[in-house]
């Protein structure tokens, strides 16, 4: 991170130099539309030539911004002509306005062996409302087709000096050459931070000396400096989604900016950002939290006397708990620490996740238990920033209470959570513990309850080929709710139809216990038949992963630059004891094989071997750790292979010759 401290005070300034630092247009090559491929990534769709931006203030306007963009995009497939459709979104509402101006766009070819150019005319720009805060503007570029370069500039106006929009050096496709330029003048003091594993090429900071103008006591015209960033990168890979990722916004590579301070002339200072233990008393006013986090005295009244009175501690805990969560619905109406009312929401038994959670807090110290109120921010949300507090990066609110020295993490607004669960989405590394008393501090979630599946399979053959199943299998922690979930979404009969569908067998009977949100762990009983039996060779072929089989690798990427998170360590056994009839010998079984990943990572058995008139199969795999190092990846996209193939090998039997 490198943080922006040049200081100048002034009244009121005039930029020049910096917009000369914006690319124009009409810069496409000959060479660029011979282009045939992208000699770094072949599977490249598309790939940017070059783009830029370039911030600087502007028209003597101290409280905003104008930044220059510019794109240049060869076009190399067909599934990549959709990046001849743009989208500008930008804020406008009634008080204050981003502007977009200067739009120009044109899309270039070669015909008969010359450059042609197809200019986007202003009568196809379009503007549209996409809510009372936001519009887009949005053009397509027009003629474009495999070949094609398309070229576009235009600048936004941006009064908020509060949002620097951020500049990302990756993309979706991608980029040869990505460069950011900015100049702010000294008194406006901002954190740079430089998110991504890719090394700049260019980065030359620097002071402009004398760059703006200004009236310092209302006659006479005097000079100020500016602080300058010149940043750069080339060739940039693609940032491809795949599985087991929490936000992109945490690895791509970007630049994002947050306002520190603002000095004045007068030598007043605004201060944008803050200690935490600064923002542990900002919270805990009146502005947020304030009087929500004393309503003891009404929970104590309002949660029945004989959950409040029990008295083993963690009894009491998840009655409290569970009451909770059988009276509150969540309303869905977003995430706010400035309009959390738990007395309302008590009475209409709806709120938000922070009115049900805070609500939690306060029932939990009113049984004179210990809690804390914990900011979170989800997986999809990004990970907060750490250097300092931006209490916007937080969007969840969980409960922590501490009973017997074991540590709980509580989210009562979910029906189908245990206690000791929070919802998966918040499983995004640390989150900030509010003790208002000793000082907020950071802290892993980590669920209670370890999870894990075990199944266990007794097959039976018959004489004519028909087997018969029979399969017990206990789902504990995120797997339980997992399917929890699904169980609660539809009824039994629509399950077990759908079950069938999809495993070409008959399910005669089928039993769950524990789909109610009481329980730790669930337990389902499955009674099949089905006949494996080729008539035309009298070979039977038995595959008896048909509960949870993998059946294809996540990972698939050739090379991956960011870490592979499952927000839990799994555990995963199974055994099946498979019967032999006497009409039927064992024409080949599965190679037993294990596997285990660097690091003490994890392992993976598969053993299967014939013991008397019995096929012993044992499957395990377990991952021991939460997240790995995209130098892991490669060992384990093999270790899901590995699991893939296993899962998929056919035991064959052949009836014996009479």
């Amino acid at each position: 991170m490198k943080k922006i401290a040049v200081l100048l005070f002034i009244l009121s300034f005039t930029s020049y130099g910096q917009i000369s630092k914006s690319t124009k247009m009409g810069q496409t090559t000959l060479e660029e539309l011979q282009m045939k491929f992208y000699d770094k990534d072949s599977s490249a769709v598309a790939v940017v030539l070059y783009d830029q931006a370039n911030l600087y203030t502007y028209d003597n306007n101290l409280n905003g911004f104008r930044t220059d963009y510019y794109f240049r995009i060869k076009i190399l497939k067909n599934e990549g002509l959709d990046k001849a459709t743009i989208r500008i979104p930008f804020f406008n509402n009634s008080h204050q306005n981003q502007e977009i101006k200067n739009i120009s766009a044109t899309t270039y070819n070669i015909e008969n062996g010359s450059i042609t150019k197809k200019h986007v005319s202003k009568n196809n720009i379009n503007t549209i409302q996409l809510n009372t805060n936001r519009k887009e503007i949005n053009f397509a570029f027009p003629n474009v087709k495999i070949g094609s370069v398309i070229e576009y500039s235009y600048s936004k106006l941006n009064p908020f000096l509060l949002e620097v929009s951020d500049w990302y050096f990756q993309g979706d496709i991608p980029k040869i050459k990505s460069e950011y330029h900015s100049s702010i003048v000294g008194n406006f003091q901002y954190n740079a931070k430089l998110n991504g594993y890719f090394k700049l090429s260019k980065n030359n900071p620097s002071v402009h000396k004398r760059c703006v103008t200004f009236t310092g006591d209302g006659y006479s015209k005097l000079t100020g400096d500016c602080n300058v960033l010149d940043f750069g990168m080339t060739n940039i890979p693609a940032f491809k989604r795949e599985k087991h990722l929490t936000s992109r916004e945490n690895y791509i590579s970007k630049i994002s900016f947050q306002l520190e301070s603002i000095y004045y002339s007068n030598g007043k200072k605004d201060q944008f950002t803050n200690t935490w233990k600064g923002t542990d008393r900002k919270l805990k006013s009146g502005v947020f939290f304030g009087s929500e986090i004393k309503k003891l005295s009404f929970f104590k009244k309002n949660i029945p006397e004989d959950i409040l009175n029990t008295q083993e501690d963690l009894s009491k805990a998840k009655n409290i708990y569970y009451y909770l969560q059988n009276h509150f619905t969540d309303n869905r109406n977003g995430y706010s620490f400035q309009k959390i009312n738990t007395k309302k929401a008590f009475d209409e038994k709806s709120g938000t996740v922070a009115d049900i959670n805070m609500s939690l807090y306060n029932a939990l110290k009113a049984a004179k238990l210990e809690a804390f109120i914990v900011l979170a921010s989800t997986r999809q949300n990004g990970e907060p920033t750490k250097l300092y507090p931006v209490i916007n990066d937080f969007n969840y609110l969980l409960v922590k209470t501490t009973i017997n020295g074991k540590e709980y993490f509580l989210d009562a607004s979910k029906k189908y959570l245990s206690f000791g669960i929070t919802p998966f989405a918040t499983l995004n590394g640390e989150a900030r513990v509010m003790d208002f008393k000793k000082g907020s501090y950071w802290q892993h979630i980590v669920p209670s309850i370890k999870t894990s599946t075990n199944t266990l399979i007794n097959v039976k053959i018959e004489d004519n080929g028909n087997t018969n199943i029979r399969a017990r299998i206990v789902k504990k922690g995120y797997d339980a709710l997992v399917l929890k979930s699904k169980l609660n979404a539809t009824s039994k009969k629509e399950y077990v139809d759908t079950y069938e569908s999809e495993h070409d067998f008959t399910i005669n009977d089928y039993k769950e216990k524990g789909a109610e949100n009481k329980e730790a762990l669930i337990s389902q009983t499955f009674d099949i038949s089905k006949n494996n039996l080729d008539t035309a060779s009298d070979r039977l072929y038995l595959n008896v992963f048909f509960y949870d089989k993998i059946t294809s690798n996540p990972f698939k990427l050739e090379s991956r630059f960011y870490p592979v998170n499952f927000g839990y360590k799994i555990k995963n056994s199974f055994r099946a004891n498979i019967s032999l009839p006497e009409s039927f010998v064992v024409a080949s079984l599965p190679e037993s094989k294990a596997f285990t990943l660097p690091n003490n990572g994890g392992n993976f058995l598969f053993n299967c071997k014939k013991i008397s008139n019995k096929i012993i199969i044992v499957f395990k795999y377990q991952l021991h750790k939460v997240e790995y190092t995209n130098e892991e990846y490669f060992a384990l996209k093999e270790f899901f292979n590995q699991i893939i193939k296993s899962q998929s090998t056919l035991i064959t039997l052949e009836r014996k010759q009479i």
